[in-house]
């Protein structure tokens, strides 16, 4: 499993991109966690307080994660789920099928 998540994100509803967000202070940053498990159950009880106000907000998010020190391009709230669970035994079926 990977061991360290770090992840920065932004509203598009607010900004057209990650660098207009950033310039106008508008990224927001993960608290950092560490392993699968607990970066997996964060990101659901986010998903879980989102869908409570409105479900439709979760596409407004983009996120930029880090993790075990490797940043992976942007993406939405559904391909950060893929991107963590690939992550969950450090990519290595990616890696094999190369």
């Amino acid at each position: 499993m990977s061991e360290k998540y770090k992840a920065s994100y932004y509203r598009t509803s607010q900004y057209s991109s990650y660098e207009e967000a950033f310039k106008n202070g508008g990224v927001n940053y993960w608290e950092e966690t560490y392993g699968y498990t607990s970066t997996m159950d964060s990101f659901t009880n986010v998903r879980n307080v989102i869908d409570c106000y409105d479900p439709e907000l979760k596409k407004e998010f983009r996120f930029i994660w880090n993790i075990d020190g490797v940043n992976y391009p942007e993406c939405s709230f559904s391909e950060s789920y893929d991107l963590l669970d690939r992550s969950y035994d450090y990519f290595k079926n990616e890696n094999q099928n190369k």
